[in-house]
């Protein structure tokens, strides 16, 4: 697609040490790739300085605005907020944690276009620790023999038209929200495209994505999935 428009939504919490490199690899990702973009940072109610991190960078670049959660609310509820507010003519999720290459990410977005849902897999799986590697292959399996489908990887990031995913009844407020956007969209028919990427250890800080409010959180999104998809 020529002259893609794109908005990076980026839901962050306590993301102080991981937040610069966030958004200066946007800029590296979109070089000579896509010219009319823009950043939408969500922080979660934040406990460090990660929401006036993001305040002095919408100062220094108008392509950035931010906005603070009245508590914390989970990483769907904010990327759900960002979706809301995006003007451009389609939307990445990204983690503010930089867990995958900005190679990767960048021939991503350089598949605009060729599909309405660009979503992606992981290649060196075997870098993760193993509890979160048997957990994820078992969460791919369930949601493939759930819904019919042969997806590789259901977490990874994902480039989506901004219109699809604005006409979305989007429930999950967790990190289900990214299976639950692609799962829904492909069972409407929609068109859809699976690229690699290569998963980076975060710098800074600690993942929550094990803990056990996030797979409760996770449960239930896969509950209430089911039920939209089939028992509407």
């Amino acid at each position: 697609m020529n002259n893609p428009s794109l908005t990076f939504v980026i839901p962050a919490y306590n993301e102080q040490g991981n937040l610069d490199l966030a958004i200066a690899n946007v800029h590296r990702i979109v070089d000579g790739l896509v010219d009319d973009y823009e950043i939408i940072i969500v922080d979660d109610a934040s406990q460090d300085e990660t929401f006036a991190i993001a305040q002095q960078k919408a100062k220094e670049d108008k392509r950035i605005r931010c906005m603070t959660n009245d508590r914390n609310r989970g990483f769907g509820y904010s990327y759900k907020r960002g979706v809301a507010a995006s003007q451009k003519d389609h939307i990445a999720a990204l983690s503010a944690d930089n867990d995958v290459a900005w190679e990767s990410l960048r021939d991503l977005v350089g598949h605009i276009g060729q599909a309405d849902v660009l979503t992606s897999y992981m290649i060196n799986t075997g870098d993760r620790e193993w509890p979160r590697r048997v957990i994820s292959k078992m969460f791919v399996a369930l949601i493939n023999a759930m819904f019919g489908l042969r997806l590789k990887y259901f977490n990874g990031p994902f480039i989506i038209r901004r219109e699809l995913l604005q006409a979305l009844n989007i429930r999950s407020n967790g990190l289900a929200v990214v299976a639950e956007c692609k799962v829904k969209l492909i069972k409407q028919g929609h068109s859809f495209k699976e690229i690699p990427f290569t998963h980076k250890p975060r710098q800074k800080g600690r993942s929550t994505a094990l803990s056990i409010k996030s797979l409760k959180a996770v449960t239930s999104a896969v509950y209430w999935l089911y039920r939209d998809i089939y028992w509407q």
